[in-house]
């Protein structure tokens, strides 16, 4: 390689703009970071390039890396939650790493159509967190590295705006088309 010239590390993510790869473009937004971006058909190829070796890092969900960090393969580099995460306490947070600002959280929502009646709404919203309070649902999710986080339809409804404003912005300050 000429003198000066850096080779940029190749990174495994699950596709174009999905959650792995918009966390790493905001990641390089605030940072500068440029990585060679290697997308996959889905995450689990790309895991087993990683943990074959083929290529230096991922960008992906806890969940997915676990079973992957516990038997050694892999060593995780940063966590983007706000506070270690209880299944992976040795990993830093990127926050603890020096990259103020990176907090990602991935979510699962149930969404009913727009006319929906407020009363329905009020039923699905209050079962769901019933549900999600169960001791068997609880352990489940810990057991994948998920965290139950409940909320009505107000709290998620901030969430989702919140969201839309961030990512929209990494996309078309990444040059992402967002329709």
């Amino acid at each position: 390689m000429p003198k000066g010239k850096t080779e940029k590390l190749a990174m495994g993510i699950s596709g174009i703009a999905g959650a792995p790869h918009m966390t790493y473009l905001l990641v390089k937004m605030r940072t500068g970071l440029t990585l060679n971006e290697v997308a996959y058909k889905g995450g689990a190829p790309a895991m087993a390039d990683v943990v074959a070796g083929q290529i230096p890092l991922v960008f992906t969900s806890l969940a997915a890396g676990v079973p992957h960090l516990k038997s050694g393969k892999l060593r995780a580099l940063g966590v983007t939650s706000a506070a270690r995460h209880p299944v992976t306490p040795e990993s830093p947070t990127f926050q603890e790493s020096g990259l103020s600002g990176i907090v990602v959280l991935l979510w699962y929502g149930v969404l009913a159509p727009a006319g929906t009646p407020q009363d329905r709404v009020a039923i699905l919203s209050q079962e769901l967190m019933k549900a999600l309070e169960a001791p068997s649902v609880r352990e489940r999710f810990n057991a994948l590295a998920l965290d139950a986080a409940p909320a009505n339809a107000a709290q998620f409804r901030k969430t989702l705006d919140t969201d839309f404003k961030m990512w929209g912005e990494v996309a078309r300050k990444s040059g992402l088309r967002v329709d």
